[in-house]
């Protein structure tokens, strides 16, 4: 007898469905169990997203009855499930399974199966993209940049300078993937260029890495013209955690700004550097955004490199 009993749970084990006392009758058959399964997204596992990206995750509940077969029936619209985001800053989920890529950062979604209580937790990575760039041309004292496009991108920040000197003096923001400079470039020099891409999250941006360096020797077709000298000689770093604001339009008490973040450069004019008490005021440009500049004295929210 033992050994018939043996055999017939090594048979079921094999059907994929162990029997165990009926607790219920779904679709005309005594159900056994239920279980929680989430296509593509295993207890356990890590799913990459980019920032902006959105996708439902669709729970299924898989029923196995008495009679050892496996019925799989989706559960819609987030009937007998419960979703949660371990940190709703960098994701967020609905009711409804809804995904929502907020920030860059790690995020445990946690999926409740009402009927037995069976959880399915697992981690999202939320990530951006960093173009390449694929092409690079020159003509006369012009250069034209290329670069693949970042998924979800924003635009693109642009900076370049002559090769050996990396204070990347001359910089520009695009929408598009490509850019014709020709700010600060000198026949029979050689420059470098890289690129990175921004998102927009919430009232400022965060970037991606840059680049590869791409260089090139601009031509001397013509007579070589002297670079217009940019008048933002001091180069600055952002070293608070809650980064920096320029200001770039006000009305009355209310100004157009732009977050800094922390470790990113920016550039003063400091011919308009004005002090009032522990601050110093200036006019700034950050990327190809210009505006005034505050910042405390003593370096706690940023740092002079040059």
């Amino acid at each position: 007898m033992k050994r018939i009993i043996t055999a017939i749970i090594l048979i079921t084990l094999m059907l994929g469905c162990f029997v165990s006392p009926m607790t219920a009758q779904a679709a005309g058959k005594w159900v056994s169990s239920y279980e929680l399964y989430i296509p593509g997204h295993s207890d356990g596992s890590t799913y990459s997203m980019t920032v902006h990206d959105k996708t439902q995750i669709v729970p299924y509940i898989n029923i196995c009855y008495t009679d050892r077969s496996w019925e799989a029936v989706r559960i819609e619209n987030g009937s007998n499930v419960t979703f949660s985001s371990s940190k709703p800053s960098v994701a967020t989920i609905s009711k409804t399974g809804w995904l929502t890529a907020k920030d860059t950062g790690t995020t445990t979604i946690t999926v409740k199966n009402k009927l037995n209580k069976d959880v399915v937790k697992f981690k999202v990575k939320v990530t951006v993209q960093a173009p390449r760039i694929t092409a690079i041309s020159t003509d006369d004292t012009r250069v034209t940049l290329k670069w693949s496009a970042a998924k979800n991108a924003d635009g693109y920040e642009i900076q370049w300078d002559k090769s050996g000197q990396p204070l990347w003096r001359y910089s520009a923001t695009v929408k598009g993937t490509s850019l014709r400079a020709a700010d600060g470039l000198v026949g029979k020099k050689k420059f470098g260029f890289r690129v990175r891409a921004r998102y927009k999250v919430g009232n400022g941006y965060i970037t991606s890495a840059w680049s590869d360096t791409a260089y090139i020797t601009v031509k001397a077709e013509k007579a070589d013209k002297p670079a217009q000298k940019s008048r933002y000689t001091e180069k600055y770093k952002v070293v608070y955690s809650g980064g920096l604001y320029i200001n770039q339009k006000c009305n009355r008490a209310k100004c157009t700004r732009t977050l800094m973040h922390k470790n990113d450069v920016f550039y003063v004019d400091p011919s308009t550097k004005v002090k009032s008490g522990n601050y110093y005021w200036a006019k700034a440009k950050y990327g190809d955004i210009e505006g005034w500049w505050v910042c405390i004295s003593n370096t706690a929210w940023c740092k002079k490199l040059n």
